[in-house]
């Protein structure tokens, strides 16, 4: 038995891990996308001789 964490228990290991993925990857979503698009809604619009490049 290991004196620095006796009560160890590799599955609240594998737990916090994913709960700590699912919170980062909430948080991106939530504020990420969203900045993302605000920003790309402030950005000229690409312009290559003369002509507005949309697709």
């Amino acid at each position: 038995m290991s004196v620095i964490a006796p009560n160890f228990k590799f599955s609240e290991f594998v737990k916090s891990i994913l709960d700590n993925a699912f919170w980062i990857l909430l948080i991106f979503t939530l504020v990420g996308i969203p900045a993302v698009q605000i920003a790309l809604f402030y950005i000229e619009m690409p312009v290559i001789n003369g002509e507005l490049l949309t697709p």
